[in-house]
């Protein structure tokens, strides 16, 4: 939850060592990482949301907050802060002596300049902003953040947002685009690690930052290395051979694979992520609510989980169970008789209409719960054409309504452990064709409940009820088809030291400082 009004947060990381303070040690050789996905389709932390692009951004970008790994915010680039009474200015004073990776002096007007553009943009996570409405810097190491309202998602999403090397953004801007073209491809933050060589289609490299704040004390890691557009077979043969160090996602044939094998480590983690069909609500045949409502009792819910042998749980709603403000809305239910009523009442008694379905490469239960759902679709006379295509080939098509799928497959992990921030990235109408309201979904009410829940602080009770009557509202309308939470599963070498999967980074923190390779 957020600090009461008018408390003042202290700095609590450590300095950089001294002089004579433990030596540094480096790993031998690099941490290689097999990815989930294709290679990132920017590095920019203002319009990134996916894996590929937040993994490299985490390690390289740093925000004025962080969160710890049991949920709570931290300082990070702030060294502390104090929030008015009315919980409407936030002031920050930042930490001294951090260096970007140009070179340049972090200071408040890289603050300032980070918030401006992210709020200009309005992509990525720049909804985390939207009550923003003024940035203003006090003195060189001192920054006033103004809201028009209280907004308890900004203070969730402060961590999310990065901050940037204002020199970088004005020496390399074009036209007023805020550089967007070159921090596409360059990664110019306070982070531990640098960009070192991006080699198109196949990987990308990151290197320790010398002047990193923290120092490097320690055990460390040098080098890490990404790997892209690895089938899983040749994942899993690199990984047992020590050539990858880590599969960020694995499905459960590679788990069973990994059992027996001493030299692997099998990890299944908690999450705040919905799996989830998104449903094209404004496509011909599923403008119709009786049609969508018909598309949930299709579903084989128990089918599904059955498939995951205990490393899921199914979703009771559009936020996951362990979200603040969650309620069950939503029973998951399979009665194709009752799905062929309602498809008839819809003037579809046979079905006869073709749907689409696009899911990704690699991720085994993506392309098993399409299968499942294609199979129980063909009962009623729905013939559903799947697709494999890349996560790019995906967010492109999903930018418009016309172009998009009439479902996706899609994993949404949520910014912050807040239902509203889930509900709100799923479905207000301002995101349509960006971020994940992949369904397209326009309903004043919706945003106004989701709004509404955002004005109030973490101790009004009505919060919850606001939250309540969204995922109750969003799921009557038949706007999504929530799958199942799953864990997270991801085997890493045993010789990996330090890493752990961490639910409340964004999209995906692997926390590269604190790796190293034993021998």
């Amino acid at each position: 939850e957020a600090p009461p009004a008018a408390a003042t947060a202290p700095a609590t990381e450590t300095a950089q060592p001294a002089a004579g303070a433990e030596e540094t040690v480096w790993a031998s050789k690099p941490v290689v990482v097999a990815s989930c996905c294709d290679e990132p389709k920017t590095l920019d932390p203002a319009v990134a949301i996916d894996i590929p692009g937040t993994q490299l951004i985490n390690a390289g970008y740093e925000g004025l907050t962080t969160y710890n790994r049991q949920g709570t915010i931290e300082p990070m680039l702030a060294a502390s802060w104090q929030i008015s009474d009315d919980a409407k200015s936030y002031t920050f004073k930042l930490r001294e002596g951090v260096k970007f990776h140009d070179g340049s002096d972090f200071n408040a007007d890289a603050v300032k300049v980070s918030f401006d553009r992210m709020k200009a943009m309005g992509l990525g996570a720049s909804f985390f902003l939207n009550a923003v409405e003024e940035v203003k810097v006090l003195d060189d190491m001192t920054v006033q953040i103004t809201l028009s309202e209280p907004d308890i998602q900004f203070w969730y999403g402060l961590p999310r947002i990065k901050i940037v090397s204002a020199e970088a953004v004005k020496a390399h801007e074009k036209d007023g685009d805020w550089a967007q073209d070159f921090f596409r491809e360059n990664i110019v933050g306070t982070g531990a690690y640098r960009l070192d060589e991006w080699e198109r289609g196949r990987q990308i490299r990151m290197v320790a930052f010398d002047d990193y704040r923290k120092g490097w004390a320690g055990k460390h890691v040098k080098e890490f290395v990404v790997r892209y557009s690895l089938d899983m077979p040749t994942k899993m043969l690199l990984l047992e051979q020590g050539e990858v160090h880590l599969i960020d996602a694995v499905g459960l044939s590679e788990v069973k694979r990994a059992a027996n094998n001493p030299d692997i480590r099998i990890g299944a983690s908690d999450v705040f992520r919905g799996y989830y069909h998104t449903v094209n609500n404004q496509h011909e045949f599923l403008k119709d609510k009786k049609v969508r409502q018909a598309i949930l009792l299709a579903f084989p819910y128990n089918a599904m989980i059955d498939v995951m042998e205990g490393y899921a749980t199914p979703l009771t709603s559009p936020a996951t169970s362990n979200m603040i403000g969650h309620c069950d809305v939503f029973t998951p239910t399979e009665d194709l008789e009752q799905a062929k009523a309602l498809l008839a009442e819809a003037g579809h008694p046979d079905g006869g209409f073709e749907l689409t379905m696009d899911y990704l490469p690699g991720l085994e239960p993506e392309r098993l719960s399409s299968q499942l759902f294609q199979e129980n679709l063909a009962t009623l006379g729905v013939d559903l054409k799947l697709q494999e295509v890349e996560w790019g080939t995906l967010l492109e098509a999903q930018k418009q309504v016309d172009t998009a799928p009439d479902f996706a497959a899609l994993y949404v992990t949520s910014p912050v452990p807040y239902a509203g921030a889930q509900l709100f990235r799923l479905g207000h109408s301002s995101i349509q064709g960006s971020s994940y309201n992949w369904q397209f979904y326009d309903n004043p009410e919706f945003d106004q409940l989701i709004e509404e829940a955002q004005r109030r602080l973490p101790d009004d009770p009505e919060r919850d009820d606001l939250l309540c009557q969204a995922q109750r509202l969003f799921m009557d309308d038949a706007a999504i088809l929530p799958v199942m939470n799953q864990q997270n599963l991801d085997l890493s070498r045993k010789e990996l030291a330090g890493y752990q999967f961490d639910p409340y980074s964004y999209v995906q923190d692997l926390h590269m400082y604190d790796l190293f390779l034993e021998q």
